[in-house]
């Protein structure tokens, strides 16, 4: 993230854009700090293997997967032609 910061400060981008950079930073911290409270809230449920508490994990794992997906392809639309035109 910090590097996406200091590119954004390098190539100059617009408003419109470091509102979304800044929207999708805080979406991903969000989904992540959800999906630690749900691995210990499980974890202090139960230590023993029970297939809820492995479904509710994936599922939280797999929202911090999604959002960083989105992320990817949000900087990729923000900065590729950036880049490719300094070249």
């Amino acid at each position: 993230m910090i590097i996406e910061l200091l590119l954004a400060i390098v190539y100059k981008i617009n408003g419109l854009e470091w509102i979304l950079i800044i929207c999708i930073q805080g979406i991903i911290l969000t989904v992540e700090l959800l999906n630690t409270a749900i691995e210990a809230a499980c974890d202090a449920v139960t230590k023993e293997y029970n297939n809820y508490v492995r479904i509710a994990k994936d599922c939280g794992s797999a929202a911090t997967f999604i959002v960083f997906i989105v992320y990817i392809i949000l900087n990729v639309i923000i900065f590729l032609h950036k880049v490719v035109a300094m070249f």
